[in-house]
């Protein structure tokens, strides 16, 4: 049996007439009309989709920017998809004062509102004479002071504290803090536990950033003697501690006394009310406030608040003050306070 001929491919008669002309056109219609359908087809297609992801991006929630600018890119991007944001790299450039990967400048820029989902274009640095603090809590000592010297940091004081969680020997704090980012060569001093605290000893929890009267109730049902002692230059709410001792973790050994330094209730500086709004797009979130001076950086307040609220913080200053806000540990406001 012989294959029938593709009319498709062939090639019209030479010299023929115009019969025959006008019957190979109308063999050609067919394949014309279905790669018109199918360029109609994919036009369509194409079209619905974009309505569809038009659609759906419209109905994701409002989110805040947070700030990444000086973050690592790990931390950086931790914090975007926190909030449900991609990150978009958008070049590097050289910064003597940031490690390399530490992101320089981001777009659109903190505060700003945006959907989620949206991406957020960052610029990362390459690299000058500065690095980030490793973080070392949780290795062994030797372990902790080689991941400093890899990133031309220095071991600097070493300090031993009980631990009930840490046998002996493992890092419990660093300072500065790791992500901290610091020139090469600078000291790092560490925290080491000492093992588990003595039996049948209180351990004292972490009452800095809190009411004195909340330090106060524990040591009256540890049977502790609470000593307070004002500091004029603290800065906070009244009443609030900014130091204690033994500090938080630590087993408050026969006869000790807890003694809190605290900012004074009745202060000699400058009142003022510093007042901020939570997010709305949080259900609950923790607020921390950091507030730094020329004497440095401390915490003056911690505590939950219900997404959308309004919280108002009674504080007293004597000098130009930088309070930084962040929400769920996230860098949400800077605001700078005169006295």
């Amino acid at each position: 049996m012989t294959d029938s001929p593709d009319i498709f491919s062939q090639q019209p008669p030479q010299g023929d007439d115009g019969g025959h002309r006008r019957r190979w056109a109308y063999l050609k219609r067919p394949r014309f009309i279905l790669l018109f359908g199918l360029f109609l087809a994919l036009l369509v297609l194409a079209f619905s989709v974009n309505q569809i992801m038009t659609t759906l991006l419209h109905t994701r929630p409002e989110v805040t920017v947070p700030k990444v600018e000086g973050k690592s890119l790990t931390d950086a991007l931790q914090t975007l998809s926190n909030l449900d944001l991609s990150l978009q790299y958008d070049g590097t450039d050289f910064d003597e004062t940031l490690p390399a990967g530490t992101i320089i400048r981001q777009q659109p820029s903190s505060g700003m509102k945006m959907r989620a989902g949206r991406p957020i274009r960052v610029v990362i640095s390459k690299g000058g004479q500065a690095a980030f603090v490793p973080d070392v809590n949780g290795k062994r000592l030797a372990e902790a002071q080689s991941l400093l010297a890899a990133e031309g940091i220095q071991l600097g004081a070493v300090t031993e504290a009980y631990s009930p969680d840490q046998v002996k020997g493992i890092v419990l704090e660093e300072h500065p803090s790791s992500g901290t980012i610091v020139t090469k060569g600078a000291m790092v001093d560490l925290e080491v536990s000492k093992g588990p605290p003595p039996s049948g000893l209180p351990v004292v929890p972490d009452f800095t950033g809190k009411s004195s009267d909340e330090a106060s109730k524990w040591a009256a049902s540890a049977n502790v003697k609470a000593n307070m002692k004002e500091d004029a230059q603290a800065v906070g709410a009244p009443g609030t501690v900014v130091r204690q001792e033994p500090a938080a973790g630590q087993p408050l050994l026969e006869g000790q006394d807890f003694n809190l330094t605290i900012v004074p209730i009745v202060s000699s500086g400058t009142a003022s009310r510093l007042s901020f709004d939570v997010p709305s797009d949080v259900d609950e979130a923790t607020v921390r406030v950091m507030a730094r001076d020329n004497r440095g950086e401390s915490q003056v307040y911690e505590g939950k608040h219900k997404g959308g609220s309004k919280v108002e913080l009674p504080i007293a200053i004597n000098t130009t003050t930088r309070f930084r806000i962040y929400v769920n540990d996230v860098l949400q406001e800077e605001k700078v306070v005169e006295p």
